[in-house]
């Protein structure tokens, strides 16, 4: 995550993508699951972003 603000969308941590766009699908992978660690209900957690990609399309 970013320690300042994104250059495209300003916000700390980056709400656009822009701060990762450089990362590969492995590299982005693994980021997910060290931010889903934290959290109890992960399958339920990759759902909702799932319904929220799909109703942005």
């Amino acid at each position: 995550m970013a320690l300042t603000d994104c250059e495209k969308c300003w916000s700390t941590p980056c709400d656009c993508g822009w701060e990762y766009r450089h990362m590969n699908d492995e590299e982005f992978a693994e980021f997910i699951a060290r931010i889903l660690t934290y959290k109890e209900d992960k399958v339920a957690i990759l759902e909702k972003a799932m319904s929220i990609i799909k109703e942005s399309e």
